[in-house]
């Protein structure tokens, strides 16, 4: 689809494409140190009140017990508009973001990934300072000949494809992450805060569900720069970062 074409395609749709808020329209919730059992809970009652994305930054990678594993396998495969995470790297396992051929690695065994979901890679694009600050991130690579993007674009291509497109389009592939209130829009709740129905129906309907690790410790977690936008932070989590990469997406913002 040419930009062109998106333009009138949001004229037609009210000028969708325009930058918006999007205050409250991701929901991340933390997992934490919970069970495959209760993730797979989790995500069943929350697709109950209809999110129009849920984006699972989580790999299974190995077998559990049969039970929670067969749990979790059959909530995922009843779960529409679903993204789940992949993993890349070249040929020395490793990932920088250049333009080269990497490999796909499947971040979940084979059977966590249902035929009708969508992949992402949440490869993180860390600065070579001495922190390893994240300050960028890559839209897309090109992976065995085909095109894999980012886990926040392929997130953000199911919630609005209009203005995802639109962003493509717009951008270079490396693209810095505008971390400026992100944090702000963002509802953030534990898995436990599910289980316990302390989440409503409207709160989820219609809005992107980021399950990931927020804690506690310091797992997955990175140091922003020191010239960053969000000043009442100093590090940020994984799952942090691919939400703010989905606001700036899906609200229009360079």
């Amino acid at each position: 689809m040419n930009l062109r074409l998106v333009l009138i395609l949001c004229i037609l749709l009210n000028n969708s494409c325009y930058p918006q808020d999007h205050t409250g329209s991701i929901v991340m919730i933390n997992v934490g140190d919970a069970s495959r059992m209760d993730i797979a809970k989790a995500i069943k009652f929350l697709n109950s009140y209809k999110p129009k994305v849920i984006s699972v930054d989580l790999q299974f990678s190995r077998n559990t017990d049969y039970k929670s594993d067969s749990a979790l396998v059959d909530v995922l495969w009843s779960t529409d508009n679903l993204v789940m995470a992949s993993v890349i790297a070249n040929s020395s396992g490793e990932y920088d973001g250049l333009d080269v051929r990497y490999e796909f690695v499947y971040g979940s065994l084979p059977e966590f990934i249902p035929f009708e979901s969508n992949t992402g890679f949440i490869n993180a694009l860390t600065e070579s300072d001495e922190i390893n600050t994240l300050k960028r991130f890559s839209m897309f690579e090109k992976v065995e000949d085909k095109i894999e993007y980012h886990f926040a674009i392929q997130t953000a291509l199911k919630f609005d494809s209009l203005k995802a497109v639109q962003f493509l389009q717009s951008n270079l592939k490396i693209v810095d992450v505008n971390y400026r209130d992100c944090l702000n829009k963002i509802a953030t709740y534990s898995l436990y805060d599910v289980l316990d129905n302390k989440i409503s129906k409207e709160k989820v309907a219609g809005k992107i569900i980021l399950f990931g690790f927020q804690g506690p410790g310091d797992k997955d977690k990175f140091l922003l720069p020191l010239n960053n936008e969000n000043s009442s932070k100093t590090s940020i989590y994984g799952l942090e970062y691919l939400a703010c990469i989905i606001i700036q997406v899906i609200s229009g913002h360079k």
